[in-house]
């Protein structure tokens, strides 16, 4: 299973004032959408065809055009935005560096914090990374998406205890928190309750299409149980929209799959 963190989501304002901040901002948004559609990258970027299959070109071409665009415009907002994008995309140490110098001159930046957590994680930095959101639980204890990232951490580390312990504290604070749903399912397919584990799944997905752990193993646990016909539109969604520089192998395993290969 793919334990990854879900991404910040582009929920602040565009600042109408400023257009070629406001272009940043919605060429972010936009990308951070796209998912893994090129067609769409290459247009935003301002390539005009892409080479075959190849999927590099267009994504270094929309990484170039938003660091052109921050480095003129600097801005923490952006920055922050940026560096999760680039995280998302697998320029995991790019982003880390980028979020530390903005934690140097914003301390208390809570997204900063929180997206620096996650990329610590991903490097591999568990005990940094658990740091991290201490100094945001320390100020805001009952900030979820902190919660749910040390859920998460706890999960990678097969910490189980701990790992419940933040889940259910974020959704006494948010129900609808949808990465807790899908660390419980985890926990829950561990303790070999399938399906508690599967209804935890669908809500997370219900709550955040985006959430490509439970679709990931939402689908793939239906398939294990053979139940291939109510898997195939989780698998399908998931081959479809899942972010290749994490799901690389998963995508092109269950595309194989649904194919018959």
């Amino acid at each position: 299973m793919n334990d990854q963190a879900t991404p910040l989501k582009i929920t602040q304002p565009v600042f109408e004032e400023d257009q070629a901040r406001a272009d940043l901002y919605a060429l972010i948004a936009r990308l951070f959408y796209a998912g893994p559609d090129t067609q769409l990258l290459a247009a935003i970027a301002g390539a005009d065809e892409i080479a075959g299959e190849d999927e590099t070109a267009p994504l270094a071409a929309a990484w170039s055009a938003l660091r052109a665009a921050a480095a003129r415009h600097p801005d923490v907002d952006v920055d922050v935005r940026l560096a999760t994008y680039l995280a998302d995309s697998g320029a995991v140490p790019e982003a880390t560096t980028m979020l530390e110098r903005v934690i140097a001159a914003d301390p208390g930046h809570t997204a900063a914090l929180n997206a620096l957590g996650i990329g610590y994680a991903r490097a591999g930095r568990t005990k940094d990374a658990l740091g991290t959101f201490a100094k945001i639980l320390a100020v805001r204890p009952r900030d979820v998406q902190a919660l749910e990232n040390v859920g998460t951490v706890h999960l990678q580390q097969r910490a189980w205890r701990p790992a419940e312990e933040a889940f259910r504290a974020a959704l006494l604070v948010e129900p609808r928190a949808s990465r807790a749903h899908a660390g419980l399912g985890v926990i829950a397919l561990q303790q070999g309750r399938r399906e508690a584990a599967l209804t935890h799944w669908r809500d997370a997905v219900a709550m955040d299409p985006r959430n490509f752990d439970a679709l990931f193993n939402l689908g793939t646990e239906l398939v294990n149980a053979g139940r291939l016909a109510e898997a195939r539109p989780y698998l399908e969604r998931f081959v479809r929209s899942a972010p290749r520089a994490f799901y690389g192998r998963d995508i092109d395993r269950l595309r194989a799959l649904l194919e018959g290969r």
